[in-house]
């Protein structure tokens, strides 16, 4: 990954869309904290970015359930 064109690693890419349907459902966001590193990569290239999004709005539960026949 090339810092000039992903500065935010994988987050360029898709993380900032899946960021902005979250603030679609939940509105304002009351802290971020984000962190990147390197795993497999050498510095200056950041491979892992770990994004927590507290919302203003406390609690959000969404559930899916798979049940099968047996």
């Amino acid at each position: 990954m090339d810092p000039k064109t992903a500065p935010a690693g994988g987050m360029t890419a898709l993380g900032i869309h899946l960021s902005d349907f979250f603030l679609s459902f939940l509105g304002s966001a009351k802290t971020v904290y984000a962190k990147t590193g390197s795993i497999v990569l050498e510095h200056p290239k950041k491979d892992t970015l770990s994004v927590n999004i507290r919302f203003k709005i406390m609690y959000s539960v969404t559930r899916c359930h798979d049940i099968t026949p047996f």
